[in-house]
């Protein structure tokens, strides 16, 4: 590491060092006031883009070809990405604001070699790097591969490759006037596999996800919403329901909509299904494995707060929440956030709820 700082404006094959990023400009704008560099360092080894099976035939819609920042934001919202995508944990370790770059970002490396080469004491091999750009080409062939660059002039520049393929990694980060990441929580419809904590958009439910299986492409979401005013499980003189399923609310929910008048009897369930088809009250163990377990927890309100949706409680805040289950003529399940209990209550208090539903 070299100990000097240095300042604007800035041209291709610049040494940059503001204190925190030190790295070669390869791209500049703002007069040279902002721009983006090259990593002074390389991966020792050559890495993987992904080591998970699934993900060689699956599009993570990491695809975008210019700002790989925003390849980054989709890689880190899937569980356990440390582990499954090496080369871009390799560019994360360097520091917050370094990422693996996108397949035209490493172009500009490319094209720009000779002045990059000529300011870094460790030099671009003559090997191919990975980008953060996957490429669908071989999508009907059951694979979806990633786009990488050949360092050599002997050579295409462009690779595409398989990502459990081995390849260089250089990071890449930007100065100045910063591009915005995509917000991926807003960016339309979204596409499995999903994993806990997950964003959901078919184009008609949208939620959080909260449980998964059949690897990804099927589960349950929570509503980012829930009412503005607590609610009864059920009013004064409501018929016991029998809806008595621990496991499945969807179960409880069939029950209670067999039952004359049923809107008006039990405010909660009425709620629910005002959200649209195939939202239901949770059942106590589907709303004790969200509420009580607090790696799920975290991860759900972590995306409920990027979607400036209401978070869900915590434990020392407080936070009652109704259950689907029902145990006699007087009482339901619910969960106490403030003490995380689970508890037998009166249906004639008031408490908040939140909708799930299947995808």
């Amino acid at each position: 590491m070299r100990t000097f700082y240095t300042h604007p404006p800035y041209q291709i094959g610049d040494y940059y060092n503001d204190g925190e990023l030190e790295g070669i400009v390869f791209e500049v704008w703002d007069n040279g006031y902002s721009g983006k560099i090259v990593s002074l360092e390389q991966s020792e080894q050559y890495l993987q883009w992904s080591t998970e099976a699934e993900f060689l035939r699956t599009f993570v819609l990491s695809d975008d070809k210019d700002y790989g920042a925003n390849n980054m934001a989709v890689i880190q919202r899937i569980s356990d990405w440390q582990r499954r995508f090496p080369a871009f944990k390799w560019c994360a370790d360097l520091g917050e604001r370094w990422y693996l770059p996108a397949k035209n970002e490493l172009m500009a490396i490319y094209r720009n070699m000779d002045k990059i080469n000529s300011a870094l004491d460790i030099p671009l091999d003559d090997s191919c790097y990975w980008s953060s750009t996957e490429d669908n080409f071989m999508l009907s062939f059951g694979e979806v591969f990633a786009e990488g660059v050949c360092m050599s002039f002997d050579y295409t520049a462009h690779y595409l490759g398989r990502k459990d393929n081995f390849c260089l990694v250089r990071a890449v980060a930007c100065f100045g006037i910063v591009p915005e990441v995509k917000d991926i929580i807003v960016a339309g419809k979204t596409h499995a596999p999903y994993y806990v904590g997950d964003y959901y958009n078919d184009g008609e439910k949208e939620g959080v996800v909260i449980a998964v299986w059949d690897n990804g492409r099927h589960g349950k979401i929570l509503s980012t919403v829930e009412p503005t005013e607590d609610l009864l499980w059920a009013v004064e003189g409501a018929p016991y329901a029998n809806a008595t399923n621990k496991d499945d609310g969807r179960r409880n929910m069939t029950t209670i909509k067999g039952i004359d008048n049923w809107q008006s009897l039990y405010p909660a369930f009425k709620w629910c299904a005002e959200q649209g088809e195939g939202w239901y009250l949770p059942s106590i163990e589907e709303l004790a494995q969200l509420l009580l377990n607090t790696p799920i927890l975290e991860a759900v309100n972590k995306t409920l707060v990027r979607k400036q949706a209401t978070p869900l409680p915590a434990a020392e805040e407080g936070g009652w929440y109704w259950s689907s289950t029902e145990i006699d003529q007087t009482n339901a399940w619910s969960v106490r956030m403030v003490n995380k209990y689970i508890f037998q209550d009166d249906k004639s208090y008031d408490y908040s709820i939140r909708a799930v539903s299947r995808f």
